[in-house]
């Protein structure tokens, strides 16, 4: 997998936006490139964005449950 990995040019780091707890304000941080399975599909993120729900997220407002009920309702 390794040499796949070089061959492809696949960093063995990459940079992610994470969150600990509720409340926190978050960090950018660098850690390892997932390893990439066989049925697993890697994607180049070029740019991404965030929203206002994404901030009632981490500020503890919404939970990805009420979504979920959010989504079956509209479907």
């Amino acid at each position: 997998m390794e040499e796949w990995r070089q061959q492809n040019q696949i960093p063995s780091t990459m940079r992610t936006f994470a969150i600990d707890r509720v409340g926190e304000t978050g960090a950018v941080r660098e850690l390892p490139t997932p390893e990439i399975g066989a049925a697993d599909v890697l994607v180049l993120v070029r740019a991404a964005g965030v929203n206002p729900l994404d901030w009632k997220i981490r500020d503890g407002r919404r939970s990805f449950d009420d979504l979920r009920s959010i989504c079956r309702q509209r479907s």
